[in-house]
């Protein structure tokens, strides 16, 4: 799995340097927090909200899962697209929800893999907020 070069440096310059460091709790930070911002613009566009609205607090606090699903219902989100984003946030789920925080060991190989996702899953993300904002489908 490799992930598009020029358009994350293009959209996501520090997230590029520290793939390119190995920086991975900093991959896997920094792409979750691009995932997030992307999906809460969306369904707030998606529902026609401000984030001022008070209305926009429940729509904010949907689960990752059901945001993704209804982006996919939707057809904002592909198939494929669909699948990288839900490996991602199992993985992620996985090493910070399971783990606690605490100390763990994974090889450099699953390392590499995992960041590789997380980046694609960011670059991902932002692509649901342009369809969204432009009103286009997958």
């Amino acid at each position: 799995m490799s992930f598009d070069v020029e358009a994350t440096k293009a959209k996501f310059p520090k997230l590029y340097e520290d793939f390119n460091k190995g920086d991975f709790s900093d991959v896997v930070l920094q792409s979750w927090c691009i995932i997030e911002l992307c999906f809460n613009n969306v369904i707030l566009r998606v529902y026609r909200v401000s984030s001022q609205d008070a209305k926009s607090k429940p729509l904010l606090r949907f689960p990752f899962r059901e945001k993704l699903k209804l982006f996919k219902e939707l057809k904002l989100v592909s198939t494929s697209e669909y699948q990288t984003l839900t490996r991602f946030s199992q993985k992620r789920n996985e090493i910070v929800h399971k783990i606690g925080g605490g100390m763990f060991y994974i090889e450099d190989s699953e390392k590499k893999e995992i960041m590789t996702n997380a980046v694609n899953s960011a670059l991902i993300a932002h692509s649901i907020f342009v369809r969204a904002f432009d009103d286009t489908k997958v």
